[in-house]
């Protein structure tokens, strides 16, 4: 699934899934689909159907190699995901791309000011005023502090598109650059996002008739994996000893529904609230900049008013 996939095309996907969850055999379901909508509807579910390289999907089949499951055991239940995870994120992300906009449009106006100041503005006071700039305001706009701020300020937003890039990949289930799951402003989102892949991952399994330690196992090689992360740090942050002290009691398949249930809620909660904590956050960060910008010309226009 992609963000610009038609909403009639995730409607017919939609239905795909519920027929095959009330049993329907794949080559019923594309009959009757074919019936309702036509034939480019139902080409455009089954090349959504397919494992795209990169994707979550295409690491699962992998790891699975000789377990002899089905492919439709893993496509249409791994296209159901995708659609889940869609609804639950990516207006969030949409949110957040609305962020990183707006971190961008406070740099650029910053930078804008800044270089009017340095090119046309000082200049003319200098030439015009000749009583000497502040010792503030020559740091800030000709010894290179305020340039200094500048660049901070643009490694900031780099930083910000990046982490929203690497997100979306993430909610789309798209292979995505494993140091930002570390370093990006979203990394305790995907941290939850690869507990729901494992959770939903062995549960399929199980589903399909996979030994529960051999689910589990091969849960975790995928995610693994697909992020690029240790099989052994991955298996910290699924709690994998709670997870196995689970199958001797015969409720690890309730426990797994229960974490993919409360990851696609609570998740995209706390992406919201990260959200508005980066919104303060950027404000302060161009507050560091306009502020001492400010200051440095209020400096200069206050000592030419001394002078005169």
């Amino acid at each position: 699934m992609t963000v610009r996939r038609t909403r009639r095309e995730r409607f017919v996907a939609r239905q795909a899934v519920f027929l095959r969850q009330r049993g329907a055999e794949a080559d019923t379901v594309y009959e009757r689909l074919g019936e309702t909508f036509g034939a480019q509807e139902v080409t455009a579910l089954r090349e959504s159907l397919e494992a795209r390289p990169g994707s979550f999907r295409e690491a699962l089949e992998r790891a699975t190699v000789g377990l002899g499951i089905p492919p439709e055991a893993l496509s249409l239940p791994g296209l159901e995901l995708e659609q889940a995870v869609g609804d639950a994120y990516l207006g969030l992300w949409r949110g957040m791309m609305g962020f990183a906009s707006y971190a961008l449009g406070l740099a650029s106006v910053a930078t804008a000011a800044f270089i009017v100041l340095v090119i046309f503005v000082v200049p003319q006071f200098e030439t015009a005023f000749p009583v000497g700039v502040p010792q503030f305001s020559r740091m800030f706009f000709e010894l290179g502090f305020g340039t200094v701020l500048l660049v901070v300020q643009w490694l900031l937003v780099l930083w910000t598109f990046a982490s929203v890039i690497a997100a979306r990949r993430a909610i789309l289930l798209r292979a995505w650059s494993a140091s930002l799951a570390y370093l990006g402003l979203l990394s305790g989102v995907v941290e939850r996002h690869r507990i729901l892949l494992h959770a939903w991952s062995a549960g399929v399994l199980l589903r399909a008739g996979v030994d529960p330690l051999t689910a589990l196992d091969r849960a975790t090689d995928a995610v693994a994996q697909w992020s690029r992360l240790d099989s052994a740090q991955l298996a910290r942050s699924v709690d994998r000893s709670l997870l196995d002290s689970t199958i001797g009691l015969g409720t690890l398949s309730e426990e797994l529904q229960y974490r993919v249930e409360t990851e696609l809620t609570d998740a995209p909660l706390e992406m919201a609230a990260e959200r508005e904590r980066l919104a303060l956050y950027a404000g302060i960060a161009a507050a560091f900049l306009v502020v001492p910008m400010i200051l440095a010309l209020y400096l200069m226009v206050f000592k030419i008013a001394a002078a005169v």
